[in-house]
């Protein structure tokens, strides 16, 4: 109880519509409270289902390198195009871009509309997961959106384990421990693979403890 805070920002209308103005502005103002967590001890991880495409936003990568220099780990959906290249704020150098996997018979693989590219980090279930919705209700909704906070969700968990780590060596982590989703390796639709808990958790993160 109480190891984990969760602060929700609106930064697009009711029809998921806005501006990168309205973000970089978002993620200036949570630099400002992200920073007084980590003068605490705290982590912090963001989590950003929104995206667009076209040239990076100079204000809200400059608001992103902010945010890492101090110790945020950013974690960004990559997009629902079905292409390439990845949406911005994934492609910034800033995020940790992530894609969608769906369910196929005994194992998982990337959903046709997931965006993909050399940015791409990690890969998560995306399809058919059940989401908070408008009016106090729940759906099932697809997309990298749906994909990005399983990420940062599983990063936050590492992180309140393996407290010591930083997120330089939770990334390092996550590339050395995802589960890898066919082509072999590193690649362009999938990443570094899925973040699966267990196979994280029975390795600890390197110059950390192990956990109890």
């Amino acid at each position: 109880k109480g190891l984990l805070k969760i602060i929700p920002r609106k930064v697009l209308s009711d029809s998921g519509s806005g501006s990168f103005s309205w973000i970089s502005t978002a993620l200036s103002d949570a630099n400002i409270e992200a920073q007084g967590f980590i003068n605490q001890g705290k982590a912090v991880v963001y989590s950003l289902s929104l995206g667009a495409g076209g040239t990076m936003h100079g204000p809200t990568e400059a608001a992103m390198k902010s945010a890492t220099e101090m110790g945020v780990l950013i974690f960004c959906a990559a997009g629902n195009t079905g292409s390439t290249p990845v949406n911005q704020p994934a492609s910034s150098i800033y995020a940790t871009a992530i894609g969608a996997l769906k369910q196929s018979g005994t194992g998982a693989v990337r959903d046709s509309y997931s965006t993909y590219g050399p940015q791409l980090f990690l890969a998560a279930p995306g399809s058919a997961i059940l989401s908070t919705y408008k009016n106090n209700t729940t759906a099932l909704l697809s997309g990298t959106s749906m994909a990005t906070p399983l990420a940062a969700a599983v990063s936050a968990i590492l992180l309140s384990i393996f407290n010591t780590a930083t997120p330089a060596s939770i990334k390092s982590h996550l590339s050395s421990f995802a589960t890898d989703i066919p082509p072999d390796g590193k690649d362009d639709y999938t990443g570094w693979g899925s973040p699966i808990i267990n196979k994280l958790l029975d390795n600890p993160v390197s110059g950390t403890p192990p956990p109890p």
